[in-house]
């Protein structure tokens, strides 16, 4: 099961931008690196390559 936690950010778009990116900096990474890996598998592209293509 996921634990899932939530967070109330406020303020102007960019200040709201910014701490999701702060909180969820492990998150984020972590689907990066899944993505990555799954672009590699399936489709086999590098990051690079899917980024370029996308």
């Amino acid at each position: 099961m996921n634990k899932q936690n939530k967070v109330q950010l406020v303020g102007t778009s960019y200040e709201i931008g910014y701490q999701h990116g702060k909180t969820a900096t492990n998150s984020i990474n972590n689907s990066l690196k899944t993505y990555e890996k799954m672009f590699s598998e399936n489709a086999g592209m590098t990051w690079d390559e899917a980024y370029t293509k996308a």
